[in-house]
């Protein structure tokens, strides 16, 4: 594994300090019953530690899809097992499925779902963390 800049190290901390930021807004969110808002915020915060983890698109900018196939690649690359890289990619499907409900549909979100979100969040960040190390 390539050893990081100390620019790098300072961007990779940016921005695992913004999802744990997003992630804990998701929590004061759901303290107030606003799960519609838990679902999006916690997808920002998976969404940013992912980022995080894998760095720079190799084009352009990272689009939801790409993004999650490049974090659970590179989890796999860094020894996380194939069947829970599996099972992590099914769950940001259904957290970016999720967050789609919550800020572009009218459907109802309930507490289940924005719990599975801050879960799902949650998890990626450790992951980020864990394995970026």
């Amino acid at each position: 594994m390539l050893a990081l800049t100390a620019d790098a190290v300072w961007i990779l901390q940016f921005v695992i300090d913004k999802a744990k930021a997003h992630l804990q807004a998701a929590q004061l969110l759901y303290q107030h019953l606003s799960y519609r808002d838990v679902v999006s915020r916690a997808y920002d915060a998976a969404f940013s530690a992912m980022q995080a983890f894998v760095g720079d698109p190799p084009r352009g900018r990272w689009e939801h899809p790409g993004l999650r196939g490049a974090f659970v690649t590179k989890l796999a690359e860094r020894g996380l097992p194939i069947e829970t890289c599996r099972q992590l990619r099914r769950r940001l499907r259904y957290l970016l499925d999720a967050r789609e409900v919550a800020d572009y549909r009218e459907d109802a979100v309930e507490a289940g779902m924005a719990l599975d979100a801050l879960d799902i969040a949650g998890e990626v960040l450790r992951f980020a963390e864990e394995f970026a190390a």
